[in-house]
């Protein structure tokens, strides 16, 4: 009785064997199937007139040649800055686009990368025409209001359109715990430049040395969220979809976005004081709250528009993933990049911006570190940038440090 016992018992597993080793089969079979299937592109003319067209934010481009008109007849600074200043909006929204699509070309692990790099493009190119022009003030104030721009803007403006969700707070976690890391490497250098007998070459070693510490931290991010934990990102992950724009379209549209962003960050930088005199207000309101606006435009749509088809991971990935990659990744590029070009940028953001920076955070976190949603939290990150926003317009550039 025994020997039959264990008879049915091997034939069971020998079937069972059997039928898992067919749906491997099956399965191998359908996926190289799909590798195997080619990429089909639209005619060249649908590629170019949905570029065009897939953003209602492309009807600033018409403020390219009126930029380059007004900037060569030298008619007005502060209409080139302005003209300038919107048309990197469809400009950085169009590269987003590109990059993308050629995203969904490579793996994944080289397409969060590629994102990584050319996601606040932008906010870069912008403050290498300003480190170039030794306008560090500039470079501090843009890219700490683009942080805070996400935290409190984007992500406001997210939960104010989302009707009672739930999202991986755990996921939200590591992002505040990163955010808190870069919060604490912009306040060392600022407080210890305040000490006694501090000069201006110490604070710059210990910027350099923080930076330095900073970018490891990114590294080990990008490691942990796309090797070591992946499964903890699984909601925030987009659905896979395949490339609409050709190789072509796709490269040449980088490129081309890239050289014209390059041409209006330059008019934008050389135009901006002579702006903020005429419009009587502060470098610093220009750098925190305007400037920010141009790389964040795409970056709010998309989040909002995730957020109100309650895809609310997405649209947190979104808006608190963008304050990570310019506070750990850009930030302390920047002042590395600075010392190898002999340029003396530190992290030195002054008291005001430091502490606006550690409290945002610490609203941010304590409003979404449930994983749910209602609009009374968006209504008070809102209102933390707006009053941030008053206080950069009143307080003078020559108290912000």
């Amino acid at each position: 009785y025994q020997r039959r016992v264990h008879g049915h018992d091997r034939w069971a597993r020998t079937v069972h064997t059997i039928i898992f080793i067919k749906r491997l089969e099956r399965a191998s079979d359908e996926r190289r199937q799909l590798l195997d299937t080619p990429i089909t592109t639209a005619p060249l003319s649908t590629q170019c007139w949905s570029v065009l067209t897939h953003s209602s934010l492309n009807t600033f481009l018409l403020c390219l040649p009126l930029s380059w008109f007004v900037w060569t007849k030298h008619l007005s600074d502060a209409w080139s800055f302005t003209l300038s200043f919107l048309s990197l909006i469809p400009l950085a929204s169009m590269l987003g686009l590109f990059t993308e699509d050629l995203a969904l070309r490579s793996s994944q692990t080289f397409g969060a990368l590629l994102n990584a790099s050319f996601g606040n493009a932008t906010e870069l190119i912008v403050s290498l025409f300003a480190l170039s022009h030794g306008m560090n003030e500039v470079i501090k104030n843009s890219l700490i209001g683009s942080v805070l721009g996400n935290m409190l803007l984007v992500l406001g403006s997210s939960l104010m359109v989302a009707h009672d969700q739930h999202f991986n707070s755990e996921a939200v976690r590591v992002y505040c715990s990163l955010l808190l890391l870069a919060s604490f490497g912009m306040i060392l250098p600022t407080v210890f430049n305040t000490m006694p007998g501090v000069t201006e070459g110490m604070t710059l070693m210990v910027s350099q040395g923080i930076a330095g510490c900073m970018c490891v931290g990114y590294l080990a991010y990008m490691l942990f969220q796309l090797f070591t934990h992946r499964t903890l990102f699984d909601d925030v992950a987009e659905q896979e979809e395949s490339p609409f724009y050709s190789m072509v379209v796709t490269v040449g549209g980088l490129l081309g976005c890239t050289l014209l962003i390059s041409f209006q960050s330059n008019i934008l930088i050389k135009t901006l004081e002579p702006a903020a005199l005429q419009w009587n207000c502060s470098r610093g309101f220009i750098g925190v709250i305007l400037l920010p606006i141009v790389g964040n435009a795409a970056e709010h749509a998309t989040a909002v528009v995730m957020a109100y088809h309650k895809k609310m991971d997405i649209a947190v990935g979104v808006a608190v993933g963008s304050s990570i990659q310019i506070a750990l990744f850009v930030v302390p590029f920047l002042v590395l990049l600075s010392a190898a070009l002999g340029h003396d940028l530190d992290l030195n953001f002054g008291m005001f911006s430091a502490i606006a920076m550690l409290v945002s955070v610490i609203i941010t976190h304590s409003l979404v570190a449930d994983g749910r949603t209602h609009w009374l939290a968006g209504a008070m990150l809102l209102l933390s940038y707006g009053m941030l926003t008053i206080s950069y317009y009143v307080i003078p550039d020559s108290h912000k440090r």
